[in-house]
Protein backbone atom coordinates (compact mmCIF):
# COMPACT_ATOMS: atom_id res chain seq x y z
CA UNK A 1 0.00 0.00 0.00
CA UNK A 2 1.47 3.34 -1.03
CA UNK A 3 1.55 6.33 1.26
CA UNK A 4 -0.18 9.55 0.25
CA UNK A 5 2.08 12.15 -1.32
CA UNK A 6 3.13 14.70 1.30
CA UNK A 7 1.79 18.19 0.82
CA UNK A 8 4.37 20.70 -0.39
CA UNK A 9 5.43 23.40 2.02
CA UNK A 10 5.06 27.08 1.31
CA UNK A 11 7.72 29.74 0.98
CA UNK A 12 7.09 31.04 4.51
CA UNK A 13 7.74 27.57 5.94
CA UNK A 14 10.93 27.25 3.86
CA UNK A 15 12.18 30.58 5.22
CA UNK A 16 11.23 29.56 8.75
CA UNK A 17 13.13 26.28 8.48
CA UNK A 18 16.19 27.95 6.98
CA UNK A 19 16.22 30.43 9.87
CA UNK A 20 15.75 27.76 12.54
CA UNK A 21 19.35 26.55 12.73
CA UNK A 22 22.95 27.81 12.61
CA UNK A 23 24.91 24.71 11.62
CA UNK A 24 27.02 25.21 8.46
CA UNK A 25 26.99 21.48 7.76
CA UNK A 26 23.17 21.47 7.64
CA UNK A 27 23.31 24.30 5.12
CA UNK A 28 25.85 22.38 3.04
CA UNK A 29 23.66 19.26 3.11
CA UNK A 30 20.55 21.21 2.12
CA UNK A 31 22.43 22.95 -0.66
CA UNK A 32 23.81 19.69 -2.09
CA UNK A 33 20.44 17.98 -1.86
CA UNK A 34 18.77 20.98 -3.53
CA UNK A 35 21.24 20.80 -6.42
CA UNK A 36 20.44 17.11 -6.84
CA UNK A 37 16.69 17.79 -6.77
CA UNK A 38 17.06 20.60 -9.28
CA UNK A 39 18.99 18.37 -11.67
CA UNK A 40 16.37 15.65 -11.23
CA UNK A 41 13.53 18.09 -11.94
CA UNK A 42 15.09 19.31 -15.19
CA UNK A 43 15.96 15.72 -16.23
CA UNK A 44 12.38 14.58 -15.67
CA UNK A 45 11.02 17.41 -17.82
CA UNK A 46 13.33 16.30 -20.64
CA UNK A 47 12.24 12.66 -20.26
CA UNK A 48 8.58 13.63 -20.37
CA UNK A 49 9.21 15.65 -23.52
CA UNK A 50 10.86 12.59 -25.07
CA UNK A 51 7.84 10.48 -24.15
CA UNK A 52 5.51 13.08 -25.68
CA UNK A 53 7.57 13.14 -28.86
CA UNK A 54 7.41 9.34 -29.08
CA UNK A 55 3.63 9.36 -28.68
CA UNK A 56 3.35 11.99 -31.44
CA UNK A 57 5.40 9.68 -33.68
CA UNK A 58 3.28 6.61 -32.83
CA UNK A 59 0.10 8.60 -33.45
CA UNK A 60 1.43 9.79 -36.77
CA UNK A 61 2.41 6.25 -37.72
CA UNK A 62 -1.07 4.89 -36.95
CA UNK A 63 -2.72 7.68 -38.92
CA UNK A 64 -0.27 7.29 -41.82
CA UNK A 65 -0.89 3.53 -42.07
CA UNK A 66 -4.65 4.02 -41.90
CA UNK A 67 -4.69 6.79 -44.52
CA UNK A 68 -2.25 5.08 -46.88
CA UNK A 69 -4.21 1.81 -46.79
CA UNK A 70 -7.67 3.37 -46.67
CA UNK A 71 -8.42 2.55 -50.31
CA UNK A 72 -7.85 -1.12 -49.56
CA UNK A 73 -9.64 -1.56 -46.25
CA UNK A 74 -12.58 0.75 -46.90
CA UNK A 75 -13.71 -1.41 -49.85
CA UNK A 76 -12.74 -4.87 -48.67
CA UNK A 77 -13.72 -4.88 -45.02
CA UNK A 78 -17.15 -5.06 -43.48
CA UNK A 79 -18.77 -2.05 -41.85
CA UNK A 80 -17.80 -2.94 -38.28
CA UNK A 81 -14.09 -3.22 -39.12
CA UNK A 82 -14.19 0.03 -41.12
CA UNK A 83 -15.76 1.88 -38.20
CA UNK A 84 -13.20 0.40 -35.81
CA UNK A 85 -10.37 1.61 -38.02
CA UNK A 86 -11.92 5.05 -38.37
CA UNK A 87 -12.32 5.25 -34.59
CA UNK A 88 -8.70 4.18 -34.27
CA UNK A 89 -7.64 7.07 -36.49
CA UNK A 90 -9.65 9.50 -34.38
CA UNK A 91 -8.14 8.12 -31.16
CA UNK A 92 -4.64 8.37 -32.66
CA UNK A 93 -5.29 11.97 -33.69
CA UNK A 94 -6.53 12.84 -30.20
CA UNK A 95 -3.46 11.14 -28.70
CA UNK A 96 -1.21 13.09 -31.05
CA UNK A 97 -2.84 16.40 -30.15
CA UNK A 98 -2.59 15.63 -26.42
CA UNK A 99 1.08 14.69 -26.80
CA UNK A 100 1.84 17.86 -28.77
CA UNK A 101 0.00 19.83 -26.10
CA UNK A 102 2.27 18.28 -23.48
CA UNK A 103 5.27 19.60 -25.43
CA UNK A 104 4.12 23.21 -25.32
CA UNK A 105 6.57 25.43 -23.52
CA UNK A 106 5.43 26.37 -20.05
CA UNK A 107 7.03 29.23 -18.16
CA UNK A 108 8.83 28.08 -15.04
CA UNK A 109 10.77 29.88 -12.37
CA UNK A 110 14.49 30.04 -12.97
CA UNK A 111 17.48 31.75 -11.46
CA UNK A 112 18.10 35.43 -11.98
CA UNK A 113 21.38 37.28 -11.71
CA UNK A 114 19.94 39.01 -8.65
CA UNK A 115 19.32 35.62 -6.98
CA UNK A 116 22.80 34.51 -7.86
CA UNK A 117 24.48 37.64 -6.49
CA UNK A 118 21.99 38.73 -3.84
CA UNK A 119 23.40 42.02 -2.53
CA UNK A 120 22.16 41.59 1.06
CA UNK A 121 23.89 38.20 1.35
CA UNK A 122 27.34 38.92 -0.07
CA UNK A 123 28.96 39.53 3.29
CA UNK A 124 28.08 36.09 4.74
CA UNK A 125 28.64 32.82 2.87
CA UNK A 126 26.07 30.92 4.96
CA UNK A 127 23.45 33.60 4.41
CA UNK A 128 24.15 33.46 0.67
CA UNK A 129 23.89 29.65 0.62
CA UNK A 130 20.59 29.80 2.49
CA UNK A 131 19.32 32.36 0.01
CA UNK A 132 20.39 30.08 -2.86
CA UNK A 133 18.62 27.15 -1.17
CA UNK A 134 15.46 29.26 -0.99
CA UNK A 135 15.82 30.16 -4.66
CA UNK A 136 16.42 26.51 -5.62
CA UNK A 137 13.26 25.57 -3.75
CA UNK A 138 11.23 28.08 -5.82
CA UNK A 139 12.65 26.72 -9.07
CA UNK A 140 12.05 23.10 -8.05
CA UNK A 141 8.48 23.86 -6.94
CA UNK A 142 7.81 25.59 -10.26
CA UNK A 143 9.14 22.59 -12.19
CA UNK A 144 7.06 20.19 -10.09
CA UNK A 145 3.91 22.26 -10.70
CA UNK A 146 4.48 22.37 -14.46
CA UNK A 147 5.45 18.69 -14.41
CA UNK A 148 2.08 17.74 -12.95
CA UNK A 149 0.39 19.53 -15.88
CA UNK A 150 2.68 17.81 -18.39
CA UNK A 151 2.03 14.38 -16.84
CA UNK A 152 -1.74 14.93 -17.00
CA UNK A 153 -1.49 15.70 -20.72
CA UNK A 154 0.82 12.74 -21.33
CA UNK A 155 -1.60 10.38 -19.61
CA UNK A 156 -4.34 11.49 -21.99
CA UNK A 157 -1.99 10.91 -24.91
CA UNK A 158 -1.01 7.46 -23.63
CA UNK A 159 -4.64 6.45 -23.23
CA UNK A 160 -5.44 7.77 -26.69
CA UNK A 161 -2.69 5.82 -28.41
CA UNK A 162 -3.51 2.69 -26.40
CA UNK A 163 -7.15 2.95 -27.44
CA UNK A 164 -6.13 3.53 -31.07
CA UNK A 165 -3.96 0.42 -31.08
CA UNK A 166 -6.65 -1.65 -29.36
CA UNK A 167 -9.18 -0.55 -31.96
CA UNK A 168 -6.84 -1.58 -34.80
CA UNK A 169 -6.32 -4.93 -33.09
CA UNK A 170 -10.08 -5.30 -32.63
CA UNK A 171 -10.63 -4.56 -36.33
CA UNK A 172 -8.07 -7.21 -37.28
CA UNK A 173 -9.67 -9.73 -34.94
CA UNK A 174 -13.09 -8.87 -36.36
CA UNK A 175 -11.82 -9.55 -39.88
CA UNK A 176 -10.07 -12.76 -38.78
CA UNK A 177 -13.19 -14.01 -37.00
CA UNK A 178 -15.41 -13.37 -40.03
CA UNK A 179 -12.94 -15.01 -42.43
CA UNK A 180 -12.48 -18.00 -40.12
CA UNK A 181 -16.21 -18.64 -40.03
CA UNK A 182 -16.45 -19.06 -43.82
Amino acid sequence: MSQPEPQPIGEDEVQSRLGSYNDDEVTAQLYDFGRMMLQDATDRMAKWDSKGTAIVAYSGAVITVLVSTQAIWSRQLDTVAVWLLLASGVAAAIAGFAAVHSLFLQPTEWFTTNAWIQKECLSDVQKLKKYHISTMWKVIESHHEKGRVKIKRLRRAQWGIAIALLLVLDAFLEVAARRASF
